[in-house]
């Protein structure tokens, strides 16, 4: 959990990045699923079941809707902010669960989200 954390600690960080608004959000919605169950889902069914836990996350409903094909869904900054302190706080207040993951799982999910924030920092140098 502790690379999960560190990348919500990155992008609180960063702000407003709109051209990465959408998997910001859904990544944080599949980070807090495995905090709290240590499964690793899908984007849309992590984001369903952050919506189903807290409706009031407008923010996933916005993303589910521009992850499924609506160009028009605005996400909120603002919106974003409130759920990465959100699941960074239930992330917190959680326990790896090392035993459900084999070693390779957990590091293959390390490398991948550290290359989701390689590839994020190089988009945002360029600009």
């Amino acid at each position: 959990m502790a690379a999960g954390d560190a990348q919500l600690a990155a992008w609180q960080a960063i702000g407003d990045d709109p051209p990465y608004a959408e998997l910001t959000v859904l990544t944080a919605c599949r980070v807090w699923r495995f905090a709290e169950e240590g499964r690793h889902v899908s984007k849309a069914a992590a984001g369903e079941r952050a919506l189903g836990r807290d409706p009031t996350l407008g923010v996933v409903g916005d993303a589910l809707r521009r992850r499924h094909g609506d160009p028009a869904a605005r996400i909120d900054p603002a919106q974003v902010a409130r759920l990465l302190a959100v699941v960074r706080g239930a992330c917190q207040g959680t326990r790896p669960r090392l035993a459900e993951a084999s070693p390779l799982v957990t590091l293959t999910r390390v490398l991948v989200m550290a290359a989701v924030s390689e590839a994020r920092n190089t988009a945002v140098a360029a600009i």
